[in-house]
């Protein structure tokens, strides 16, 4: 590729992140393109440190190898009135709590929250963010294959994500123990949130 023709290339990848409506493989941007793989990269590694230089509301965020251009959570309040919330505080209070104690029986999640827990699963279900296993009575809850793209983590096992939340709680990381009783629990759950997007490719 010639040094004047990166810009374009950029230019065209940044359009493509716009237009998407979900996270982009390298290989996807470079079919809608009809451009090299590795020039693709390329691209995305200069255009993603364009967006970091500029320090704006916008960012493009990597996660498991998969690349959305987005809003940078910190400014979601500044939004709230024109954009309807995806999730509310309590679905992610909810979320927060089966990232952390997975894999969850439903029933000790219905006797932590509550019946207003149905509604909760529902909508995370519905955007992939929860799960359910098993078959019959028993059935466990665990982290749904959006949680990691949502949150912006870079991996989708459960105890990385665990670990994770532990983090954002400053507790120990939660081992497959058997979840606590009602009202002890591992601090203010509903304050996780995605993240900042981190400096690297």
């Amino acid at each position: 590729m010639e040094e004047g023709e990166l810009p374009e290339l950029k230019a065209r990848v940044e359009a493509v992140l716009f237009s998407s409506k979900g996270p982009l493989r390298i290989a996807d941007i470079a079919s809608v393109l009809y451009e090299d793989r590795v020039q693709v990269r390329k691209a995305m590694r200069s255009l993603r440190g364009d967006y970091r230089r500029r320090n704006t509301a916008i960012e493009i965020l990597k996660s498991n190898d998969k690349y959305l251009l987005r809003l940078k959570p910190k400014y979601d309040d500044a939004v709230r009135s024109i954009v309807p919330l995806e999730i509310d505080r309590g679905a992610i209070k909810t979320v927060a709590y089966i990232a952390y104690y997975q894999p969850l029986k439903k029933g000790d999640l219905v006797e932590k929250f509550g019946n207003r827990v149905y509604e909760d699963l529902r909508a995370l279900e519905g955007k992939g963010l929860v799960r359910t296993k098993g078959r019959g009575k028993v059935k466990h809850l665990v982290t749904g294959p959006k949680f990691a793209e949502y949150f912006g983590l870079k991996s989708s096992r459960p105890d990385e994500i665990k670990a994770w939340i532990a983090g954002k709680l400053g507790v120990p990381a939660k081992q497959d123990e058997p979840p606590q009783q009602p009202g002890q629990g591992p601090g203010p759950v509903g304050e996780v949130q995605p993240p900042e997007e981190k400096q690297g490719d």
